[in-house]
């Protein structure tokens, strides 16, 4: 039998320096690697997907008359189509070699700026102006807006501003096939 632990794992779990939420994620992975199971830990980054809950909010948030940004919106993403989080899944169940380490991500490292204008345009809206804020002025509010805006968090605002990317080749190989362009 194989088991693949807790939903998901987390990119950036193995940074020098991880947020809270992602050394629990390191400790589990940590635990389940030490057990005597076929495992799997899939790492996803942004999971997009046609009327998924962070789909809908990053497009709700592009299609604002302004664009609102951290620090330009530079933070480097890899959203991944949920078609492709679906595929690494079955792929895992049937698959002879285990204990592996996932990172479920698309094939192209964008910044979170062409994220929100990517579904901004899918949306049918053209270009808008955006507003950009220093991070350091972010996080200070993120402490004061995270219990009524919980992706606001500053754990949160850390993970996007270090970057939410990684090497492609572990879900290639795994589903035998590049992921898909998000759109």
């Amino acid at each position: 039998s194989v088991l693949l632990g807790e939903p998901h794992s987390a990119l950036g779990v193995d940074h020098p320096e991880p947020t809270p939420y992602q050394y629990s994620k390191a400790e589990a992975d940590r635990h389940l690697q030490n057990l005597p199971l076929d495992w799997f830990i899939l790492r996803p980054s942004l999971i997009y997907g046609p009327g998924g809950a962070s789909t809908e909010l990053f497009t709700r948030l592009a299609n604002l008359p302004i664009v609102p940004l951290v620090a330009q919106g530079r933070q480097l993403i890899q959203p991944v189509h949920v078609d492709d989080v679906v595929a690494t899944v079955l792929q895992c169940l049937y698959s002879q070699k285990t204990r592996q380490v996932i990172n479920v991500v698309g094939p192209e490292q964008i910044t979170f700026k062409q994220w929100l204008f990517r579904l901004r345009k899918l949306s049918g809206k053209k270009a808008a102006l955006t507003a950009s804020a220093p991070y350091a002025l972010v996080h200070c509010f993120a402490f004061v807006l995270a219990p009524f805006f919980p992706l606001m968090s500053p754990d949160n605002l850390r993970m996007l501003q270090r970057g939410n990317t990684a090497d492609v080749s572990s879900i290639s190989g795994l589903i035998g096939r590049p992921p898909r362009v998000v759109p």
